[in-house]
């Protein structure tokens, strides 16, 4: 269900990485995700935290946040091979789902079993012959620290996105641990059953989330509205496209038939190309 792509950062980049991302962590407090499901821990309003996880700190739209992650990830054409050979359709049919920090604190518990996927395949899932259905989505899981086991390096259960039966919940007897060096990127596909693992130690293991889908599906983080046009100028062309600045290619024609503006392409409209 997935790779190990190794040399994709040098030390020197990650640790750009890291610090470009520092200043959104500490104003944004990782999305406040981690001390929301504290307090509800504590007061005994909830027990339902084995996705987001009560020790495990968020920060969305890091694609905003760090040149070098946008640059040499977001932007990579080793990375967009990748995308093109899972998600199906013609190169470059695809847009960003979300690029999410997701920082494991010291005690953070075994996350439950899950398929990225399973949102935008929940219609069709468990009727059968499930194996057959197309992969609408992939994942790449940049290491901004060593992510070994006791640190809680990501599951999943080998070979579990070609089930027949995709609604089958999988337990975690039957995970292997996906571990990897800082600046190695864990590629896999929507379907596939993955968890965070239980960081039994007293660092961080910090992961980066770089979700694929389909152009016209829905994302996780809402672009336009976070990132403004003057600041999008200035990105790769590849990430314009990826984060709605541009049409997007129906069957390989540029400019692209989706997302257009007055029948005009919308990198026309917006003059990117001035």
């Amino acid at each position: 269900g997935g790779r190990i792509l190794t040399g994709g950062l040098t030390p020197e980049e990650v640790d750009a990485v890291n610090r470009e991302l520092e200043p959104a962590i500490q104003r944004y407090g990782g999305s406040g995700l981690a001390e929301v499901f504290a307090e509800v821990l504590e007061s005994g309003d909830g027990e339902d935290t084995g996705y987001e996880g009560a020790r495990t700190r968020h920060l969305q739209h890091c694609v905003k946040h760090s040149k070098t992650y946008r640059e040499k990830v977001v932007a990579s054409d080793t990375l967009a091979g990748y995308v093109e050979a899972v998600v199906p359709g013609t190169f470059g049919r695809y847009s960003l789902w979300v690029s999410v920090l997701i920082d494991a604190l010291p005690g953070e518990t075994v996350q439950d079993l899950h398929r990225d996927a399973a949102l935008l395949l929940r219609p069709f899932i468990g009727h059968g012959n499930d194996n057959q259905l197309p992969n609408v989505f992939c994942n790449a899981l940049l290491a901004l620290t060593d992510s070994t086991e006791e640190m809680g390096a990501t599951r999943l259960i080998p070979r579990s996105g070609h089930w027949s039966d995709l609604s089958a919940p999988g337990s975690q007897d039957q995970t292997i641990p996906v571990e990897m060096q800082a600046g190695e990127m864990f590629f896999y596909d929507g379907k596939t059953l993955h968890s965070g693992g239980a960081n039994t130690t007293d660092h961080t293991r910090r992961l980066l989330a770089t979700s694929f889908t389909l152009p016209y599906v829905m994302g996780e983080e809402a672009w336009p509205f976070v990132i403004s046009l003057e600041e999008a100028r200035t990105y790769p062309e590849r990430v314009q496209e990826l984060l709605g600045f541009r049409s997007i290619t129906a069957m390989g024609e540029k400019p692209g038939f989706f997302w257009r503006a007055d029948t005009k392409p919308l990198e026309e409209h917006l003059d990117l190309d001035s």
